[in-house]
């Protein structure tokens, strides 16, 4: 299946199929990640979208929507790059999408 985790319709078509197919999920891998290297000076709005929909809400809907199809003892994983814990030149905001998923998202 091909889809995009940054797209609300392409998770509901994932699960649906998911759904009707298997019933249950027992394990989540949420690893999509997005990013470029950009000086201060160059970044955009776009880039910014484009990182936080694919790296963070990406991430938070890809499990949101699971949920209620994850089976007794299942597990949710999430990864991310290091970024979220080193840091890299020019990546800020890669960087703090990172930070995002790292420390936000694992109290899910």
């Amino acid at each position: 299946m091909k889809g995009s985790v940054s797209d609300l319709a392409d998770l509901d078509w994932l699960y649906a199929a998911v759904k009707a197919e298997r019933r249950t999920v027992d394990i989540v891998f949420a690893n999509a990640g997005t990013g470029s290297a950009l000086p201060l000076g160059q970044i955009t709005g776009h880039h910014i979208d484009e990182t936080f929909d694919t790296n963070v809400k990406g991430t938070i809907f890809t499990v949101q929507k699971a949920l209620p199809l994850m089976g007794s003892g299942g597990s949710i994983i999430l990864t991310g790059s290091s970024a979220g814990t080193t840091g890299a030149p020019d990546s800020s905001f890669m960087t703090a999408s990172e930070v995002a998923v790292d420390g936000g998202l694992a109290q899910l």
